[in-house]
């Protein structure tokens, strides 16, 4: 009895044995998977961030609204002036030729400068000789550029040709204190040698008559500057001729029928009156905006009420000095058209 249990416990032992065993060798055959766990590195103290100014936002704003012009995106031409566009020819004031020829000249120059750069050629009442470039090319660029074959071309084309230069408007300016002695060609040379950069495009002439000047050992002539920042250059600094400096002040135009202002008198421009200071309405020595009629009572200043009694400075009668029914007004306006037409 007690045989066969132990024989029974056996054969269950060595079922379980094998079924153990079973599960092994399933388990052997199935792959296996190794989970590895890496360390966390170790954390860095973070760094707080950069304070922005107003200033710095308001900078980084303006750039990132500010538009970039394309690379592609063509310039706007430049519009020019007919003076922006002129070369002028100064000859010695004789007459060209009667053959003189437009043409000619113009397909001289573009042949010398090898580019059709010179459209058209004009005469002036000078003598003169106007070269006119192509749309939108400057005068200067041109000069600059071909200077010597446009001097080379005139000179084969052009008798009495005396200088190049490009178009400017011209200032008048007076200088004082030239010997009467002088002659206007030796002005003339030692402005423009001993003053660079001044160009006079006429010559000079002298401000007053022979008459004026026949007890005189210097007086005042009048210069034609080309270009303003010459002329305002010659007016702040002077010039500088026979060894010295002289001084130069702003030419003002006046005739028979400039009144001026501060004695009412015609003939003088105000900036030069000696005179003495004459009111307008009337006549008295103040000028016409102290004017008053002289009652206490009356509030009215700087011009005519109902109290003032009108006296003209120039002719005595009752009306202001500035008055077209002013026989002295007639007179000076009569003046100034005669002398424009003996001009004509």
């Amino acid at each position: 009895m007690v045989q066969t249990r132990h024989i029974k416990d056996t054969s269950d032992l060595k079922d379980q044995i094998a079924t153990l065993t079973t599960h092994i060798e399933r388990l052997e055959e199935k792959p296996v998977t190794t989970t590895t766990t890496t360390p966390a590195p170790p954390q860095r103290p973070i760094a707080p961030l950069p304070t922005t100014t107003w200033a710095q936002k308001a900078a980084r704003a303006a750039s990132a609204t500010t538009p970039t012009p394309s690379a592609n995106k063509k310039a706007t031409p430049l519009v020019l002036t007919k003076r922006d566009r002129t070369i002028v020819i100064e000859r010695d004031g004789t007459a060209l030729p009667d053959n003189t020829n437009n043409l000619t000249i113009r397909d001289a120059i573009n042949s010398a400068i090898k580019k059709p750069l010179i459209a058209t050629i004009e005469f002036t009442t000078n003598h003169n000789i106007r070269l006119i470039t192509r749309n939108n090319t400057p005068a200067t660029s041109v000069l600059k550029s071909h200077r010597p074959a446009i001097e080379e071309a005139i000179r084969a084309t052009i008798p009495a040709a005396t200088g190049l230069r490009k178009d400017e408007i011209w200032h008048k300016v007076i200088i004082h204190g030239i010997p009467t002695t002088s002659s206007f060609s030796t002005v003339q040379s030692e402005v423009q040698d001993f003053n660079p950069g001044t160009h006079l495009p006429r010559p000079p002439r002298w401000l007053t008559t022979e008459a004026q000047r026949s007890q005189k050992s210097a007086s005042t002539m009048v210069l034609t500057i080309a270009g303003k920042e010459a002329a305002d250059k010659a007016i702040s600094s002077g010039l500088s001729l026979f060894g010295k400096k002289f001084k130069v002040q702003k030419y003002l135009t006046f005739g028979p029928d400039t009144q001026c202002s501060k004695c009412l008198a015609f003939g003088h421009h105000t900036t030069r009156c000696a005179n003495t200071t004459h009111c307008t309405f009337c006549a008295g020595d103040h000028p016409a905006h102290l004017h008053t009629c002289g009652r206490s009572d009356c509030p009215t200043k700087g011009k005519p009420c109902l109290h003032t009694t009108l006296k003209c400075s120039n002719c005595g009668d009752n009306h202001q000095a500035d008055s077209e029914e002013c026989q002295t007004y007639q007179d000076a306006h009569q003046e100034a058209t005669e002398r424009r037409n003996r001009a004509d």
